[in-house]
C-alpha cells in the first residue's frame, strides 16, 4: 500500500503588529521560509480527519 503526502500552500500567513506598514526599511519585517510546525500539524490533522 502506497501513501502519498502532498503539502500545498493555499493561503499566505500575514502577521501585523502596531508598528505601521513601512517596517521593511527599518529591518523589522520578515517572513518564514517554511510554515511553522503548528501549521503543518494542523494540515495533517485535517487530512487525517477527512479520511475517516
Amino acid at each position: 500500500m502506497r501513501n502519498d503526502v502532498v503539502m500545498r500552500a493555499r493561503d499566505g500567513w500575514f502577521v501585523k503588529d502596531g508598528r505601521g506598514w513601512y517596517t521593511a526599511g527599518a529591518g523589522r519585517a520578515y517572513g518564514h521560509l517554511w510554515p511553522p510546525p503548528s501549521t503543518v500539524l494542523g494540515a495533517l490533522r485535517g487530512v487525517y480527519g477527512r479520511q475517516q
